[in-house]
């Protein structure tokens, strides 16, 4: 695994952030995630009876545009590379 600098990103072995041509601009859906609780109301009493607190699943986006400033032949070729964004 790459060592990584503060702020950036390592995705599936590409590096997103600062020092990278890849630029983060949004990252949404970090945090904890939604509870899923199974707990079951008491028909005949108060209260509920406990269940199992489970997290839910999530999605995580990141935002961000690829920069190679005097280079513009570099672009295309970090997209579509083995080591690049999109595969």
């Amino acid at each position: 695994m790459t060592d990584l600098s503060l702020w950036q990103i390592d995705f599936a072995g590409v590096v997103l952030g600062p020092g990278t041509p890849f630029i983060v601009s949004d990252v949404q859906g970090l945090g904890a995630a939604e509870l899923r609780t199974q707990d079951v109301l008491n028909p005949s009493d108060d209260g509920a009876f406990p269940g199992v607190d489970l997290y839910a699943s999530r999605s995580v986006r990141i935002e961000a545009g690829i920069s190679t400033p005097g280079d513009a032949e570099v672009s295309p070729e970090l997209v579509g590379s083995p080591g690049g964004c999109c595969r």
